[in-house]
């Protein structure tokens, strides 16, 4: 299995001879084995879609290019474990990762069938970073799970904290 699949389009029916529901995100088998810092100390990264993950990973990425003027762009750590992971693959969004957390039980279930390594809890001390910088230009949106609850708060960027990667499969062409 390259993921678990996390979320499907809305329905199968179709427009314009258009199907839907055969397409959704994956979310990646395994995570980061370590913490992964999010960025450098006060050096917003301009991400903040909090939708669409891709948008982030694409401007995080680019910071990360010889042609960047970004301070201490190799900390830029959590994309790069998502991107490397192959084609297509990003560093979910903010309600991307909040959705992912609202399923988790199914999710944790289908990882154990799949021999992935599981999303961790609060007690775990398993805190995620998603791919959304807050405004303020110095955080960026976490999330955890504790008491079936999904947390979404906030961190520095230089904390080290978990990473999953997303992929979108059967995408229709636009």
């Amino acid at each position: 299995a390259e993921g678990i699949v996390c979320w499907i389009a809305d329905t199968v029916f179709s427009d314009s001879g258009k199907y839907y529901g055969l397409y959704g995100k994956m979310i990646s088998m395994d995570e980061s084995d370590e913490g992964l810092m999010f960025a450098t100390i006060n050096r917003s990264t301009n991400s903040y879609d909090s939708v669409d993950g891709r948008v982030n990973t694409a401007l995080q990425m680019a910071l990360r290019s010889d042609t960047s003027t970004y301070l201490y762009k190799d900390r830029i750590e959590a994309v790069k474990w998502c991107t490397d992971k192959g084609d297509g693959w990003y560093f979910p969004a903010k309600c991307e990762m909040i959705q992912l957390f609202e399923n988790f039980t199914v999710i944790n279930h289908a990882l154990q069938q799949n021999q992935g390594t599981l999303i961790g809890t609060y007690f775990d001390i398993k805190v995620y970073w998603a791919s959304t910088e807050m405004a303020d230009g110095k955080n960026a949106y976490i999330l955890y799970y504790k008491n079936n609850i999904v947390y979404v708060s906030y961190a520095i960027f230089y904390q080290t904290l978990y990473v999953r990667a997303m992929k979108w499969f059967n995408e229709p062409e636009k």
